[in-house]
């Protein structure tokens, strides 16, 4: 009997065994289907990551009155290459990276589309007069990096503000403005206005204090040497030696700390910023292009707007027709200037300061 239940037994756990190794179970998936119910799924569900940002314009309505003269439309959270800029005559107004420029007289429709959105301006051209020329060709050389560009623009004309304007204020800047600092102390241009400039200085440098600035034999903070001076106005380019090393948005980021910083010892500063000039074109390196540059002075436009500083838009006047430093202007096939492209420059913040 013993024997019997034995063999009965493992009869039983034989057939178990089978069953398990070699049966189809009713529910199986096999591998192809569970890749392509993967694949489904991803195709039709859509991302989790919220909703989109509102995209809106400054204004639905803009007048330009002199050529050259640019407008920021746009100066909001979305990033400007996530966002299409068009206009729709391109021989009255362009709009690119947030910015409408006056090319010509009339009218047009400028758009921005992002995400499926799309928000429009209409555009006004009423120039007064032609703009001076300066020999600029409208065709673009085979090689840009060779020959000469001549300024897109002329240097204004009328002045807002006489030289003595600037007896009380102070410049700040790297290299390029050292030379502003030469050819002012020469020439007279700048009234008596003081200058705090050195080569190789940022906005970071301000902000940590990785290089101190000097002032008479001394060297200070940024707040120190500024309230030093006893300057009324504060004039600031900076940016040259930011940008490439941290990005745009941490330097600009940085400009916040390095405003606290200054109206912590000068709270009644008056403060002007001044866009970054270019690059002369085959000088351009890595990060420190021309692209960036201007993407750069859109951002540095709308913080100056909304932390209560005057934006003097130096840059338009130093380029050529490609959009670099001109090449009368540039001393070094780089970014450092001429005395032709510093007078266009004092030039510039005469016409625009007293606005």
């Amino acid at each position: 009997m013993k024997k019997f239940l034995c063999l009965t037994l493992a009869f039983v756990l034989a057939m178990g065994t089978l069953a398990g190794c070699g049966g189809d179970p009713a529910q199986q998936t096999t591998p192809e289907n569970t890749t392509q119910s993967q694949t489904d799924h991803a195709v039709t569900t859509q991302p989790t990551g919220g909703q989109a940002e509102t995209l809106t314009l400054e204004r639905n309505e803009l007048t330009l009155v002199n050529y050259g003269e640019t407008w920021t439309l746009y100066s909001g959270p979305i990033s400007l290459d996530q966002i299409t800029f068009r206009s729709e005559n391109t021989a009255v107004a362009t709009f690119e990276k947030g910015v409408v420029t006056a090319v010509g007289k009339g009218e047009t429709v400028v758009h921005a589309e992002y995400n499926g959105q799309k928000v429009s301006c209409n555009v006004y051209c009423n120039l007064q007069d032609e703009p001076e020329t300066t020999g600029t060709s409208t065709e673009q050389p085979t090689n840009p990096g060779a020959g000469s560009r001549d300024p897109y623009l002329a240097p204004p004309t009328t002045e807002t503000v006489s030289s003595s304007f600037f007896d009380d204020a102070v410049f700040v800047g790297d290299s390029v403005s050292l030379k502003l600092s030469y050819y002012a102390g020469e020439t007279g241009l700048l009234g008596n206005a003081k200058f705090l400039v050195r080569g190789s200085y940022g906005v970071a440098n301000a902000v940590y204090d990785e290089l101190l600035m000097p002032w008479q034999g001394q060297e200070m903070k940024i707040e120190d040497a500024v309230q030093a001076t006893g300057a009324k106005k504060m004039f600031v380019m900076l940016g040259m030696n930011d940008i490439a090393l941290y990005g745009i948005d941490k330097t600009i980021e940085n400009w916040g700390k390095l405003l606290e910083r200054v109206r912590s010892k000068c709270p009644d500063i008056q403060i002007y910023i001044q866009s970054m000039s270019p690059v002369w074109i085959g000088g351009e390196i890595g990060d420190l292009n021309n692209t960036n540059i201007d993407a750069y002075n859109v951002a540095l436009k709308a913080f100056a707007e909304s932390n209560g500083c005057k934006f003097i838009d130096v840059a338009p006047y130093m380029k050529d027709s490609l959009g670099g430093l001109a090449t009368p202007y540039c001393s070094d096939e780089y970014v450092h200037v001429t005395d032709s492209g510093v007078d266009t420059w004092i030039k510039v913040l005469k016409a625009y300061t007293g606005y």
